[in-house]
């Protein structure tokens, strides 16, 4: 909504870099809609929708929702950087390293079960 690009500013939050953008402000309430949102995320596991916020994707609800929660904070640690100047964006190999260490069954069951925890 604020025009800039998603940036990998956070570790998790790099698993879902590129993010593309579905370029319409349109909900996605028909199969026209639906069909340009899936051929938006191709082979992604997330995507921007416009003046609507992301979608992810994944092989469970649980992979989808920790790259939700991923991308949520990534976003928030873009904001706040941005608050103070231009912020601290992963190289590519930073990017791969991450994808490397994080993005692995473990860590989205410990995400799962934290926030899982959390509604009592």
């Amino acid at each position: 909504m604020a025009g800039q690009p998603y940036l990998p500013v956070y570790g998790q939050g790099a698993l879902v870099y590129p993010v593309p953008l579905l370029d319409s402000p349109n909900s996605i309430n028909n199969k026209p809609m639906a069909d340009r949102l899936a051929a938006t995320l191709g082979d992604r596991p997330a995507a921007l929708m416009k003046s609507h916020g992301a979608v992810t994707v994944g092989q469970s609800i649980r992979e989808a929702f920790v790259l939700a929660s991923y991308m949520e904070e990534n976003a928030h640690r873009q904001y706040m950087a941005m608050q103070l100047g231009t912020p601290y964006s992963f190289s590519e190999h930073e990017i791969q390293m991450c994808r490397e260490k994080l993005w692995n069954d473990a860590l989205f069951q410990r995400c799962w079960d934290h926030f899982k925890a959390k509604l009592g």
